[in-house]
């Protein structure tokens, strides 16, 4: 496909500079008004000298394709930072969350005078002492996990 690109690019500029070495008049009408052609109109046309087109550049075809490989790597790379940035705003807003949620029941625990599970038929255990500590201390260890970064 590269070839075929540059091959592309040659062919259009010697077509460019082909029609570059035809003349180039200019003349100016009854009514005052400029026209260009590539033929002289009248006696009072002017050849324009213009300068003929550079050659063209063999490389130019390899630059402009390494320069949009580098825009397509750049791309990439914005996406791929932008997804990074969105997974850890993501996992920030996950860990404020928790951290809520855990700082509450630390503080509901804290403050209950008895705390309780429900059994599977809906009833009401009340947790004995042992079993109190053992819930504040995993609630602590709750809000250390989510809170403390």
């Amino acid at each position: 496909m590269a070839s075929w690109l540059r091959c592309a690019s040659l062919a259009l500029l010697s077509i460019t500079g082909a029609s570059l070495h035809a003349g180039v008049y200019k003349w100016v009408d009854e009514q005052g008004k400029v026209h260009y052609g590539d033929r002289p109109e009248s006696a009072q046309s002017q050849q324009l000298q213009i300068q003929s087109a550079p050659p063209p550049d063999p490389d130019a075809v390899e630059r402009m394709e390494r320069s949009q490989r580098m825009l397509n790597e750049y791309s990439d790379d914005q996406a791929e930072q932008k997804k990074k940035r969105e997974a850890r705003e993501q996992e920030e807003a996950r860990r404020k969350a928790n951290c809520e949620l855990a700082r509450k029941r630390l503080d509901d625990y804290e403050h209950a005078s008895t705390l309780y599970v429900t059994d599977p038929n809906g009833e009401r255990r009340y947790m004995n002492e042992d079993e109190q500590k053992k819930a504040l201390d995993i609630s602590r260890a709750e809000v250390k996990k989510w809170c403390d970064t």
